[in-house]
């Protein structure tokens, strides 16, 4: 996997980030590759998203060592729907 940046948006595209988040049950993360890559050719697309299924199955597995399965169990959602999303852009 390629490796991971922080970058610092202003507060108001945070809060629409972090109210989409909520009101479609994705991570903020899963928005952004959506609405960025709208552009990008499938594999790229793809590949965003097959990137986005292992960073939520690395933290899926801290959080399992922590004992928070709630957590845990929210973050394999995340990346099942990754997934899925990788498979789609692939498929057509």
């Amino acid at each position: 996997m390629g490796a991971l940046k922080t970058i610092a948006l202003p507060e108001l595209i945070v809060k629409l980030l972090e109210d989409e988040s909520r009101k479609r049950g994705v991570p903020i993360e899963y928005i952004i590759v959506e609405k960025l890559a709208n552009n990008a050719r499938p594999l790229e697309r793809a590949r965003a998203y097959e990137q986005l299924c292992e960073k939520y199955l690395r933290e899926a597995e801290e959080f399992e060592r922590k004992g928070d399965l709630l957590q845990a169990s929210e973050k394999l959602w995340s990346a099942v729907a990754a997934c899925i999303a990788a498979v789609a852009e692939l498929r057509g």
